[in-house]
Protein backbone atom coordinates (compact mmCIF):
# COMPACT_ATOMS: atom_id res chain seq x y z
CA UNK A 1 0.00 0.00 0.00
CA UNK A 2 2.74 2.34 0.75
CA UNK A 3 4.42 1.59 -2.31
CA UNK A 4 1.50 2.60 -4.50
CA UNK A 5 1.16 6.39 -2.38
CA UNK A 6 4.79 6.48 -2.68
CA UNK A 7 4.00 6.24 -7.06
CA UNK A 8 1.01 7.87 -6.86
CA UNK A 9 2.68 11.20 -4.78
CA UNK A 10 5.63 11.33 -7.20
CA UNK A 11 3.52 11.25 -10.28
CA UNK A 12 0.96 14.32 -8.79
CA UNK A 13 4.50 16.13 -7.45
CA UNK A 14 5.94 15.54 -11.16
CA UNK A 15 2.99 16.81 -12.53
CA UNK A 16 3.36 20.25 -10.48
CA UNK A 17 6.66 20.77 -10.78
CA UNK A 18 6.13 20.17 -14.36
CA UNK A 19 3.37 23.12 -14.36
CA UNK A 20 5.39 25.61 -12.51
CA UNK A 21 8.38 25.28 -14.82
CA UNK A 22 6.31 25.25 -17.60
CA UNK A 23 4.58 28.34 -16.93
CA UNK A 24 7.79 29.92 -15.24
CA UNK A 25 8.99 28.90 -19.27
CA UNK A 26 6.05 30.45 -21.52
CA UNK A 27 6.57 33.60 -19.43
CA UNK A 28 10.34 34.44 -20.69
CA UNK A 29 9.16 32.80 -23.56
CA UNK A 30 6.15 35.32 -25.25
CA UNK A 31 4.01 37.50 -22.95
CA UNK A 32 1.46 40.26 -23.82
CA UNK A 33 1.51 43.73 -22.27
CA UNK A 34 -1.12 46.90 -22.07
CA UNK A 35 1.00 50.01 -24.66
CA UNK A 36 -0.50 53.45 -24.59
CA UNK A 37 -1.58 52.77 -28.07
CA UNK A 38 -2.70 49.12 -27.76
CA UNK A 39 -1.52 45.41 -26.99
CA UNK A 40 2.24 44.77 -27.33
CA UNK A 41 3.06 41.13 -28.15
CA UNK A 42 6.73 40.06 -26.65
CA UNK A 43 8.93 37.33 -27.59
CA UNK A 44 11.78 36.62 -25.09
CA UNK A 45 11.00 40.29 -23.50
CA UNK A 46 11.45 42.07 -27.19
CA UNK A 47 8.16 43.65 -28.90
CA UNK A 48 7.73 41.83 -32.50
CA UNK A 49 3.84 43.37 -32.50
CA UNK A 50 1.26 45.91 -31.69
CA UNK A 51 -2.18 45.71 -31.98
CA UNK A 52 -3.72 48.71 -32.24
CA UNK A 53 -7.18 49.69 -30.16
CA UNK A 54 -8.51 51.13 -33.11
CA UNK A 55 -8.52 47.62 -34.63
CA UNK A 56 -10.04 45.55 -32.12
CA UNK A 57 -13.38 44.85 -32.28
CA UNK A 58 -14.53 43.50 -29.31
CA UNK A 59 -12.94 41.58 -26.08
CA UNK A 60 -14.25 38.63 -24.14
CA UNK A 61 -13.12 37.86 -20.60
CA UNK A 62 -13.17 34.08 -19.57
CA UNK A 63 -13.34 33.32 -22.98
CA UNK A 64 -12.68 29.31 -23.84
CA UNK A 65 -15.28 26.49 -25.15
CA UNK A 66 -14.74 25.16 -28.98
CA UNK A 67 -14.30 28.84 -30.46
CA UNK A 68 -11.33 29.23 -28.90
CA UNK A 69 -9.58 26.30 -31.43
CA UNK A 70 -9.28 28.82 -34.03
CA UNK A 71 -8.08 31.19 -32.10
CA UNK A 72 -4.37 31.82 -31.53
CA UNK A 73 -3.05 31.17 -28.44
CA UNK A 74 -1.28 33.34 -26.16
CA UNK A 75 -1.89 32.15 -22.71
CA UNK A 76 0.88 31.45 -20.76
CA UNK A 77 -0.72 32.19 -17.32
CA UNK A 78 -2.46 29.48 -16.39
CA UNK A 79 -4.14 30.40 -13.21
CA UNK A 80 -5.32 33.96 -14.32
CA UNK A 81 -8.44 35.35 -16.78
CA UNK A 82 -8.03 34.71 -20.46
CA UNK A 83 -9.62 37.14 -22.94
CA UNK A 84 -10.28 36.62 -26.29
CA UNK A 85 -9.45 39.64 -28.37
CA UNK A 86 -11.35 39.96 -31.22
CA UNK A 87 -9.93 42.09 -34.37
CA UNK A 88 -11.97 43.71 -36.87
CA UNK A 89 -9.26 42.84 -39.71
CA UNK A 90 -7.26 40.05 -39.95
CA UNK A 91 -7.43 36.73 -42.43
CA UNK A 92 -5.43 34.08 -39.55
CA UNK A 93 -5.20 36.16 -36.48
CA UNK A 94 -8.51 37.62 -35.96
CA UNK A 95 -9.16 36.03 -32.79
CA UNK A 96 -6.09 36.04 -30.36
CA UNK A 97 -6.63 34.19 -26.58
CA UNK A 98 -4.39 36.02 -24.12
CA UNK A 99 -3.99 35.76 -20.22
CA UNK A 100 -2.49 39.03 -18.59
CA UNK A 101 -0.73 39.69 -15.62
CA UNK A 102 -3.12 42.32 -14.68
CA UNK A 103 -6.92 41.61 -16.01
CA UNK A 104 -8.26 44.72 -14.16
CA UNK A 105 -5.72 47.25 -15.69
CA UNK A 106 -6.31 45.17 -19.11
CA UNK A 107 -10.11 45.62 -19.01
CA UNK A 108 -9.76 49.28 -17.84
CA UNK A 109 -7.30 49.84 -21.06
CA UNK A 110 -10.00 48.67 -23.16
CA UNK A 111 -12.53 50.71 -21.68
CA UNK A 112 -11.07 53.86 -21.82
CA UNK A 113 -9.66 53.03 -25.31
CA UNK A 114 -13.50 52.70 -26.22
CA UNK A 115 -13.75 48.83 -27.37
CA UNK A 116 -16.40 46.46 -26.55
CA UNK A 117 -15.43 44.28 -23.40
CA UNK A 118 -17.87 41.57 -22.72
CA UNK A 119 -17.84 40.05 -19.07
CA UNK A 120 -19.08 36.92 -19.13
Amino acid sequence: MTVIFGIISGIVITLILARVLTQWGLLKLYDARIAPNGIEFMIFNVRFYTLRFDNIQQVIRGYGGWRSLIASDFRNRFFEQCFLIVKKKGIFTRKILISPADSDSFIRAFLEANVSVKLD
